[in-house]
């Protein structure tokens, strides 16, 4: 029987409060900072180390029942899988230039809400969601925010994004 380790989160100090982290070396992962959504630091309160440490945990554990029963590949990096998926855009030719430039901008825009590290399969809906809301209270430069069709642009270039990411098994359908 596979016992499961319950010290996962470990604390590190360096010069200020200790700093949580999640060790998952055991399962076949590395240690990795417990970063709340929009901080930029590992955090320091016990209970939301405990909360993403769970929430992390879950998630490797369904990575790596995916990679196994779906022969999915080692996870992609949102800001790696943008600049190969507008590579393998470019060389199809079915686009113009001037869309493949909007398309590099919608997916600068996402990788900038995201994080550039950001795993793909980790991109739930609500978060995007969150992205929606975010387009919509941007400038558009003329003094307003932007427009729902711009908005649906920005929707439709990740969407496109995430078809090829399942079509190549980067992540489950």
């Amino acid at each position: 029987m596979e016992r499961r380790r319950t010290d996962r989160v470990q604390w590190r100090r360096r010069g200020g409060p200790p700093r949580a982290y999640i060790d998952l070396r055991d399962l076949g992962g590395k240690q990795e900072s417990l970063i709340p959504p929009g901080e930029r630091r590992a955090t320091s309160d016990p209970d939301i180390a405990a909360v993403l440490a769970a929430r992390r945990l879950k998630e490797f554990e369904a990575e790596r029942r995916g990679r196994i029963i779906l022969e999915i590949r080692p996870r992609a990096k949102l800001a790696d899988f943008a600049r190969l998926h507008l590579i393998k855009k470019a060389r199809a030719g079915r686009v113009t230039d001037q869309w493949l430039e909007s398309t590099e901008k919608h997916l600068e825009r996402a990788t900038a809400f995201f994080g550039a590290d950001r795993n793909l399969e980790s991109i739930s809906t609500t978060i995007v969601q969150e992205w929606t809301a975010h387009l919509q209270s941007m400038s558009n430069g003329r003094g307003g925010t932007m427009s729902d069709g711009n908005v649906r642009h920005h929707l439709n270039s990740l969407s496109n994004l995430f078809r090829r990411a399942q079509a190549e098994n980067h992540v489950p359908p």
